[in-house]
C-alpha cells in the first residue's frame, strides 16, 4: 500500500481514484480488474494506493481517496466496468466507467456518473 497517488502513464496504465465513504472499511482482492465494455478487454490490477489488500481492511474514518491502477486498455475502449471476483458480497463492481484521455478517472460511487 502506498499513500501518494500514483498518476497514469498514457498508454500503459490506467489509474482509477475511487471515493471512499467516512466510516466504512475497504480492501481490494487481486481479482480485481477492468474490463472493457466496447471489445471486451481486460487490465488486470498491479498495485493499490491508499487502501489495504485483502485479507486486511483499512478504515477511513472521514471520508477520502483510494487508487487501483490497472493495465491499460485498447485505444477504442471508451468505458469499463470495474469488477472484483471473489466469493463473498459486496465485492466492488462500477459499471460503465468513463475513460478519459489521460488515463485518469475519479470515481464516486455514491454518485451516477452514466
Amino acid at each position: 500500500m502506498h499513500s501518494e497517488r500514483p498518476v497514469a502513464v498514457p498508454g500503459s496504465t490506467i489509474v482509477v481514484h475511487v471515493r471512499a465513504q467516512g466510516g466504512a472499511g475497504y480492501r481490494i482482492w487481486p481479482t480485481t480488474a477492468i474490463h472493457c465494455t466496447t471489445t471486451g478487454a481486460t487490465g488486470r490490477l498491479l498495485s493499490i494506493h491508499n487502501v489495504a489488500a485483502y485479507p486486511e481492511w483499512h478504515h477511513f474514518p472521514e471520508p477520502g481517496w483510494y487508487s487501483l491502477v490497472f493495465e491499460t486498455l485498447p485505444a477504442e475502449c471508451t468505458h469499463f466496468t470495474i469488477f472484483e471476483d471473489i466469493p463473498e458480497i459486496g465485492g466492488l463492481h462500477l459499471q460503465n466507467c468513463p475513460r478519459l484521455s489521460d488515463d485518469t478517472v475519479w470515481l464516486d460511487p455514491t454518485r451516477s456518473w452514466a
